[in-house]
């Protein structure tokens, strides 16, 4: 018998929320604005507007509390420069140290930010 287990996450932006699981190498078979769908987790928007993770049997084997944690760090990390990007800003020089993201934003008017 199949039991199907959800995580409510703080998740609110698809965008980043795909970009994320790419980076995680887990591939979308579908994604609405509503809805984002893998082989092995599904999202779907709640009334609040935060995503919800659905997993099945096998999802629960491969998205531990471990993998949940580097989903929001990735998601975090996409949904900030996205919203550089947005502002005018090209974000370059990713490096990962224990751990961290750091990243230098440069303003496509001039003059350069370091976020961490």
């Amino acid at each position: 018998m199949s039991h199907k287990t959800t995580v409510k996450t703080l998740i609110s932006d698809r965008i980043a929320l795909v970009s994320a699981l790419g980076s995680l190498d887990t591939k979308v078979k579908t994604a609405t604005e509503d809805s984002v769908k893998c082989s092995t987790v599904s999202f779907k928007r709640k009334k609040d507007g935060v995503f919800q993770a659905t997993l099945g049997d096998r999802g629960r084997k491969t998205h531990t509390s471990k993998w949940f944690k580097k989903l929001n760090q990735q998601y975090t990390y996409h949904k900030l420069v996205n919203e550089l990007d947005d502002m005018g800003y090209e974000v370059g020089q990713v490096t990962t140290k224990n751990g961290r993201i750091s990243f230098e934003a440069n303003s496509i008017y001039g003059g350069q930010s370091e976020a961490r």
